[in-house]
Formats: C-alpha cells, sequence, structure tokens
C-alpha cells in the first residue's frame, strides 16, 4: 500500500503500519479507494512476507473500522509454493492469518497456459524436483519453443517489456 517502502529491517509490523496510515490519512482520496474497496487480488502470493500481510491486515482493519481480518475485505490470492520466497522476512505460508483466514483451492493447470501445449509440458517438466529420463525432453522444448537472446538491446524485445529476476 502506501508508505512502507524505505523502511529498515529494524522497523516492527505495527510501526511500518502506523508509519502507512498516517500516509493514508494525510490522502483523502487514497483513505476513499481502501474504504470503498471490496475485492483485492493478489498475484503471486508467495513473495509477500507473513509481516507484510499483518501490515496489510492493520492497515485494512483501522480504515475501514473492522475487527475482521483485512477489514472484511474479500482477498483472492494465486500462488505457487515452488516459486519464489519472499525477498525479506517469513514466508507467507508460515503466516498465523493464512492457516486461520484463508480457504484453499488447488489449481492443476495454467490459466495463462491454457492455449499453449507446449509451455504446459515445460511448467510441468520444470515442477518436478528429480531428473529423470522423461526431463531430458525440457531441454528439447526449450530449444524448439524459447528465443534465446544476447542481450537486453535485441529489437525482438517489446518496448513494454517487464524484467523479472529471481534471487535464489
Amino acid at each position: 500500500l502506501v508508505g512502507m517502502k524505505g523502511r529498515s529491517d529494524t522497523t516492527s509490523p505495527g510501526r511500518a503500519a502506523e508509519l502507512a496510515l498516517q500516509s493514508i490519512y494525510r490522502r483523502p482520496e487514497m483513505l476513499e479507494f481502501l474504504r470503498r474497496l471490496d475485492f483485492l487480488n493478489l498475484d503471486e502470493l508467495g513473495i509477500f512476507s507473513a509481516e507484510c500481510l499483518g501490515i496489510f491486515d492493520i492497515i485494512l482493519r483501522c480504515v475501514r473500522g473492522s475487527s475482521n481480518f483485512m477489514g472484511g475485505l474479500f482477498v483472492f490470492c494465486i500462488m505457487d509454493h515452488l516459486q519464489l520466497l519472499p525477498f525479506k522476512g517469513t514466508p507467507i505460508l508460515l503466516s498465523l492469518h493464512v492457516v486461520t483466514d484463508f480457504t484453499f483451492h488447488r489449481v492443476t493447470e495454467s490459466v495463462r497456459a491454457s492455449n499453449d501445449l507446449a509451455l504446459r509440458e515445460i511448467i510441468d517438466l520444470t515442477r518436478t524436483m528429480q531428473w529423470t529420463d522423461e526431463k531430458k525432453r525440457l531441454t528439447m522444448l526449450l530449444r524448439e519453443n524459447i528465443i534465446f537472446l544476447d542481450n537486453f538491446d535485441d529489437p525482438a524485445i517489446p518496448a513494454d517489456a517487464v524484467y523479472v529476476f529471481g534471487r535464489k
């Protein structure tokens, strides 16, 4: 939300939420937006820390005047437990909020890859933990379906491309 960036590692979640609330209360349009919000979609929930979720919870409870989790807001999240962990803090699946306030449903197929059989197979092969003879097919699929570039100045890269780099 607002006001959480630039905090030191020693700032407690409660203090971070307090500072964010001060910033929100100085911006009436943000305050009203958060009060009127009915639905929040958090994509790639796994990159959020448990502390960050706690901060969101404190902020939304205060702004919305509700003692319910996230101020009573309907929160829809998507995550892949095998992808990136948060940069700092406790992994979100260790948060007590996740245990008590979330209902989980397993998604068995990628929505983004629903029309791309090769991409679905690449995703399935990369999600296994052991190298098998079947996984050797991954190399062939990548060579046939992925374009590798020599540098970031390649004209094949769209001007509005987003770059994402993992830390671990």
